[in-house]
């Protein structure tokens, strides 16, 4: 009988994996087994079976996002350089901190909880100065 099943230990040493990642391997069901009398018991036959109705390994076809594209998961901030306006409209950080006497966490901060559209320009974080001066004409 005990050649026909496997411990954990000898499970993962079977499989040249840790035992926690043949526990893992049995929890989540790639491999049937049973417990009996506090020890999971794991057919060999099952695991060798597992390996040779397996289908064949196929590499993924994810691809990288190319650097600097526009990304719409980073809390509201647009990092598409083509959206700036050459009217003067947009003010950086630093002169919104120095104008209103706050710290660069706080700017941000207040940008964040607003939901203020922020633009990436080279190094410089940029966004519409008539919406940071209306939200803090009612905050003074």
């Amino acid at each position: 009988m005990s050649d026909n099943f496997m411990t954990l230990g000898t499970l993962a040493a079977y499989l040249n994996v840790s035992r926690t990642t043949a526990w893992r391997y049995v929890n989540e069901g790639l491999f049937p087994s049973l417990k009996a009398r506090g020890r999971i018991r794991v057919r060999k036959e099952d695991v060798d079976a597992a390996f040779r109705d397996a289908r064949p390994y196929q590499k993924s076809s994810r691809t990288r996002k190319p650097k600097g594209g526009e990304n719409t998961s980073n809390g509201g901030k647009n990092t598409s350089a083509s959206c700036l306006q050459t009217d003067g409209g947009y003010t950086t950080v630093k002169e919104v901190a120095e104008k209103y006497g706050q710290t660069r966490d706080q700017v941000y901060n207040v940008l964040r909880y607003n939901h203020i559209e922020r633009v990436q320009d080279g190094k410089h974080v940029k966004f519409r100065r008539s919406d940071y001066d209306r939200i803090m004409e009612f905050n003074i």
